[in-house]
């Protein structure tokens, strides 16, 4: 069972996973000033990015326990540990790093190979704003890979507004594809929805057969618990037009 985390019964605010991105910071830092290796280290939550000479953004996911142990290695063996639990994210000339503020985010690349016969059919290699994968929707996919969690996972604090941003690639403006926030109680799966909200994303986007970034601020109803299910995902609405999406980013509001 999901243990309510003092933050979501108390309604405050805090941040969280402070000993997760201090201490491998504290690591990376060290690393260039002793050893004078040119890396950029920027932390945020439980994930630390680093970026090279190459312009290649690496993403390190660190545990406490490896935190801990890297510190007590020898400086070069811990620049090698970093390299080698690294995952390129992207290369070339972005210099994008994600926001203090990102609660979330899905390049859709992880997805092949690791569900096995359960790869959502809404993946593609068709387009792509980053990388090789996107989620799409078509006349035989009504819903796109998105992001599906109990708000308490998302979140170790109450949260009263999200901000959802993504790339989307739509052929006209006949699409009627939505991008669609939507909270529900797993309790009670047959009840109508705590909170359902969805915008066209026509209404943003004015060039088309090209990646166009969009976002939407939702507001969070005052009832939500820990323990509801938030759902993020594009939706085609019975159009007959594929609409393509990438790049899903959500981001708390304060």
């Amino acid at each position: 069972m999901l243990k309510a985390p003092s933050t979501w019964m108390t309604g405050s605010w805090r941040k969280s996973a402070k000993a997760t991105v201090h201490t491998p910071k504290k690591l990376a830092a060290g690393i260039r000033r002793r050893d004078r290796v040119p890396v950029k280290v920027v932390a945020t939550g439980p994930i630390l990015w680093v970026k090279l000479p190459l312009r290649c953004r690496i993403s390190l996911n660190f545990e406490p326990s490896i935190a801990y142990f890297l510190a007590g290695l020898p400086i070069m063996r811990k620049l090698l540990y970093l390299l080698s639990v690294a995952t390129i994210a992207a290369c070339g000339d972005k210099n994008e790093v994600p926001s203090a503020k990102q609660l979330a985010s899905n390049d859709f690349e992880a997805v092949e190979g690791w569900m096995g016969d359960n790869t959502p059919s809404s993946l593609t290699k068709e387009k792509a704003h980053s990388g090789r994968y996107a989620s799409k929707v078509d006349p035989g996919v009504e819903y796109s890979i998105g992001y599906n969690n109990l708000l308490g996972n998302l979140s170790a604090s109450r949260l009263q507004k999200i901000k959802v941003q993504g790339w989307v690639n739509l052929p006209s403006a006949e699409s009627g594809a939505m991008l669609v926030a939507s909270i529900t109680d797993p309790a009670n799966p047959t009840a109508k929805p705590i909170m359902w909200e969805g915008v066209k994303l026509t209404e943003q986007v004015k060039s088309f057969n090209e990646w166009v970034k969009v976002e939407k601020e939702f507001t969070l109803p005052d009832n939500i618990t820990y323990a509801n299910k938030i759902s993020i995902y594009m939706w085609r609405t019975g159009n007959p037009e594929a609409a393509f999406l990438d790049d899903l980013v959500i981001e708390k509001v304060e």
